[in-house]
């Protein structure tokens, strides 16, 4: 992370609105949430899939726009290997979405600091919105209540296979 890249994006953008874009729940076959306790782990995604510009000319009003797309996951599935992803098979519920992060930029600036400001900030913005679309579609899937902690780190895997924060 270039912390200044950061500061010069953070300088330029104000928030402006943050939206669902897509979504996808989903239930295992042979899970009955209401009857059954949840098996396994909690498994927790973030990911940025993408950043776009716009300008925007509207009767004289000239604006710039910085827009950040987002997918976020948690899914509960059975115990797995640690070695191994868990098939569709062993997935008890699911549920996804993609946000949408729009920014008014204030300032010009460079496209380095708008993707360091896209991996890094947008998150954060998004996460909320996200925490709360995860308590409210657990409840109507009658999955038990589930606390999300404050921000998901985004992480990898390196080449051992080990997953790594970064």
């Amino acid at each position: 992370m270039d912390k200044q890249l950061l500061k010069t994006a953070q300088r330029g953008l104000v928030i402006t609105d943050v939206a669902l874009r897509d979504s996808r729940t989903m239930l295992g076959d042979e899970f009955e949430p209401k009857y059954q306790a949840l098996p396994g782990e909690i498994q927790l995604m973030q990911r940025t899939l993408r950043s776009e510009t716009m300008e925007l000319n509207n009767n004289g009003d000239d604006r710039k726009i910085f827009r950040v797309f987002v997918k976020l996951g948690v899914r509960w599935v059975r115990e797995v290997d640690d070695r191994q992803q868990a098939d569709e098979s062993e997935v008890q519920a699911v549920i996804e979405a993609t946000f949408l992060a729009e920014y008014a930029m204030t300032d010009a600036i460079e496209q380095p600091a708008l993707d360091e400001f896209a991996m890094h900030n947008a998150p954060w913005h998004i996460w909320p919105y996200w925490r709360e679309y995860v308590a409210s579609q657990s409840d109507r899937l009658n999955l038990p209540k589930v606390t999300l902690p404050m921000q998901c780190l985004p992480t990898s895997r390196d080449k051992s296979g080990k997953q790594t924060t970064t």
